[in-house]
């Protein structure tokens, strides 16, 4: 993939126009000090990414990967240890996927990559209200994107099995692995992550659902939980980050 993923909105309203489909965004801010001002400012307007409209799309037949943790990834201290950043972030774009990484050189798992905001910061360099590009495992790919990625064995037993089908190479799968989570447009989450080394200065969110909790506002307009993907409960941010 274009970036290491070996290692290891918020609200978005849609409307069609004669010029596609329009998203707008609408969005928190945030001063210098990480505080977040909940009111209503709507920052961007525009086309939608073909991804994000893949994304999106729950017609596209899904293919999942059971993978297995060398670190209990449902343990909020194991995670803050071994993410080198621990950021709240807004997904602000889902640009696209892939499956080749331009910094090793190789090819890898599907990912998917974007553009996120940082809303407040708990471990790292990260600035508060800073723009960086992520990358994260799972996509959606076209037939002939996860061919080349494949080893030669594999290239002729996948090119066996729908070889009678006309429309093989123009089909997209997505692929995920077992319960994680799909990554949602305009959405907070609190973001475990470590950098992935190549010059766009952008950031790998790492384990799966472990390494990405949706988060919500209080009674006070403060993001004040975070969603445990394992249990299903709302949790204390502080509590979680304080871990």
């Amino acid at each position: 993939m274009k970036g290491n993923i070996s290692r290891v909105m918020l609200v978005v309203l849609s409307m069609v126009c004669a010029m596609g489909v329009v998203v707008v965004i609408v969005m928190a801010t945030c001063d210098r000090d990480g505080d977040v001002d909940n009111g209503i400012v709507v920052v961007e307007e525009r086309v939608k990414t073909q991804a994000e409209i893949d994304n999106e799309d729950e017609n596209i037949p899904t293919v999942i990967s059971v993978v297995d943790f060398a670190i209990d990834i449902r343990d909020p201290e194991i995670m803050m240890e071994e993410a080198e950043d621990v950021a709240l972030v807004r997904i602000d774009e889902i640009s696209g996927f892939g499956n080749y990484d331009e910094v090793t050189g190789m090819y890898t798992v599907p990912y998917t990559y974007g553009e996120m905001t940082v809303l407040e910061n708990y471990k790292g360099d990260l600035l508060v209200g800073e723009a960086v590009k992520f990358y994260r495992n799972g996509g959606i790919l076209m037939a002939e994107e996860y061919y080349a990625g494949l080893g030669e064995e594999l290239k002729q037993k996948y090119g066996e099995t729908d070889a009678d089908d006309p429309e093989l190479w123009t089909k997209k799968t997505r692929y995920t692995t077992n319960e994680d989570i799909k990554l949602e447009l305009g959405k907070t989450y609190l973001a475990y992550m470590v950098p992935r080394g190549g010059e766009d200065g952008a950031y790998v969110i790492i384990c799966a659902q472990g390494g990405l909790r949706e988060a919500r506002s209080g009674m006070d307009e403060e993001w004040a939980e975070v969603l445990n993907n394992f249990t299903g409960e709302w949790e204390r941010l502080s509590d979680v980050v304080a871990k």
